[in-house]
C-alpha cells in the first residue's frame, strides 16, 4: 500500500513523500485500514485446534488449556504451533512482532507451575508471573489481589486532590467534590470492574476502604 504525505510546519509544508509501507499516523482512515490488514490473524490462529485468540488493535493474545497430565508438554506443543503460524503470517504480510513486549503466563491453582519452552523465530520467550493486559493485571492464581492493590494505589493518589479541595480555607461545595469524584476517581475504580466478580471479599475490602474514604470527604464525615 503506497500513500503520499507531507508535513506542515507553521504556514509551510514539506514536499510530498511517498510511503512504501505503513500508514500515515493520525489519518482518519489509518485505524480502519490497519484493522483490515491484520484481521486475518484471528481466523488463522483460531483455526488451530485448542487455540483461542483475541485481538485489540495491535495487541494480540492467544491461549490454550490443558489437564494436569502432561500439561507442560501439551501446552508447549500447541502454543509453539500457534507461534509458528504467527511467524508465517507476519512474514507473508511484512509485519514484525515486538518480542521485547511479548511474554507468556501460566494460570493454575496447582502448587507447581509449569514452565513450557516457547519460541518465536528461534528466540525464547520470557515467562511472567504477572502481566498487564489492557489495564488489567493478571497473576498466576487469578485471585485479582495484585490488580486491586494497583487500582487502590492509583485511587489513593487521586484522593489527595479531593482532600485538598475539601480542606481548602473556603471549602468547595459538595457538588464540586462529588463531580470531582465521579469524573476523576470513580472511572479508575470501575474500569474493568467486571473482572473482580470472582475476587474474594477480603481482597475487595482494600478497595472499598479507599472508596469510603473518598465518600467521607464528600459528605464531610471526616
Amino acid at each position: 500500500m503506497r500513500t503520499a504525505c507531507k508535513v506542515p510546519y507553521g504556514d509551510h509544508y514539506s514536499k510530498y513523500h511517498t510511503l512504501q509501507t505503513g500508514l500515515q499516523q493520525g489519518a482518519v482512515t489509518s485505524c480502519t485500514l490497519f484493522n483490515l490488514y491484520i484481521n486475518d490473524l484471528i481466523g488463522e490462529l483460531n483455526s488451530i485446534p485448542g487455540i483461542q485468540c483475541l485481538l485489540h488493535a495491535d495487541d494480540l493474545v492467544f491461549w490454550t488449556e490443558a489437564g494436569k497430565r502432561r500439561a507442560e508438554e501439551k501446552t508447549e506443543q500447541i502454543l509453539n504451533k500457534a507461534l509458528a503460524t504467527l511467524e508465517e503470517l507476519c512474514e507473508r504480510n511484512n509485519m514484525k512482532i515486538n518480542t521485547s513486549k511479548t511474554a507468556f503466563q501460566c494460570f493454575s491453582l496447582a502448587h507447581k507451575t509449569i514452565h513450557p519452552r516457547l519460541k518465536y523465530k528461534g528466540e525464547t520467550l520470557s515467562q511472567s508471573n504477572e502481566f498487564k493486559y489492557l489495564g488489567v493485571t493478571f497473576d498466576n492464581k487469578f485471585n485479582r489481589k495484585n490488580h486491586v492493590d494497583k487500582v487502590t494505589s492509583r485511587v489513593s493518589k487521586r484522593i489527595n486532590v479531593l482532600k485538598r479541595l475539601a480542606g481548602s480555607k473556603c471549602g468547595c461545595a459538595r457538588s464540586t467534590l462529588n463531580l470531582t469524584y465521579q469524573k476523576y476517581i470513580l472511572p479508575v475504580i470501575t474500569y474493568s470492574c467486571e473482572t473482580l466478580v470472582t475476587a474474594q471479599k477480603h481482597t475487595l475490602q482494600v478497595l472499598e476502604r479507599t472508596q469510603n474514604q473518598a465518600l467521607r470527604l464528600i459528605t464531610g464525615a471526616v
